[in-house]
């Protein structure tokens, strides 16, 4: 069975005029693309985002509306319980620029997170997406 999962992503042509791309499976596990045009870049990642994926396992998915925008974003996290009991939830729309969420359980969690990225969307703007579909058990 087959699973589409949006990533945010960012793109930058270098001084040289190559280009890479970049995008965060989860908050500790990113993905790199490059070639010599964006589109080539953007492959490029899109595959090694696959290849991740069937590496530490397909994130859960939190769509955010953004009214301001009038867009949705989905953006892939992570929930955990703390030594505490607190549920945290983590998300990152691009690297250094990630939300975090807690509550009493995963639920909880994810929706203070969603309210974290709203603000984060609102500030920075909607991010670039990416699709890429991955086989799931």
């Amino acid at each position: 069975m087959s699973h589409e999962i949006h990533f945010p992503f960012t793109v930058e042509q270098d001084e040289n005029g190559f280009w890479a791309a970049q995008a965060a499976l989860k908050p500790n596990a990113y993905a790199n693309g490059q070639g010599e045009t964006r589109d080539a870049a953007i492959d490029d990642l899109r595959e090694a985002l696959a290849l991740l994926t069937e590496e530490v396992g397909a994130p859960k998915e939190l769509t955010v509306s953004v009214q301001a925008a009038k867009h949705e974003v989905t953006v892939p996290y992570t929930v955990e319980q703390d030594e505490d009991g607190v549920w945290c939830a983590h998300a990152l729309l691009q690297q250094g620029v990630g939300a975090n969420g807690e509550g009493d359980t995963p639920e909880a969690a994810a929706e203070d997170l969603r309210e974290a990225l709203t603000g984060l969307i609102e500030e920075f703007g909607v991010p670039q997406s990416i699709t890429v579909t991955v086989e799931t058990p």
